[in-house]
């Protein structure tokens, strides 16, 4: 993974980027009920926001997890 590849739904879910193109990222949506993430979707970006990166010189923030 790379910094600051993790995005906020609207409605409050966590995705992990797995694509971009213009106007939209692809997304694997973390679910509370399974280990790993969901199928990806697709949505606009300007629907979503960025989540500061995990990692900092290799070390992840506790923050930022929660």
């Amino acid at each position: 993974m790379s910094n600051g590849d993790a995005w906020k739904l609207p409605d409050g879910r966590i995705g992990l980027e797995v694509g971009r193109n213009d106007k939209q990222i692809c997304l694997s949506v973390m679910r509370s009920d399974w280990p790993w993430p969901d199928y990806p979707i697709w949505v606009t970006k300007s629907q979503c926001r960025k989540q500061p990166s995990r990692y900092h010189g290799g070390k992840v923030i506790e923050e930022a997890l929660l």
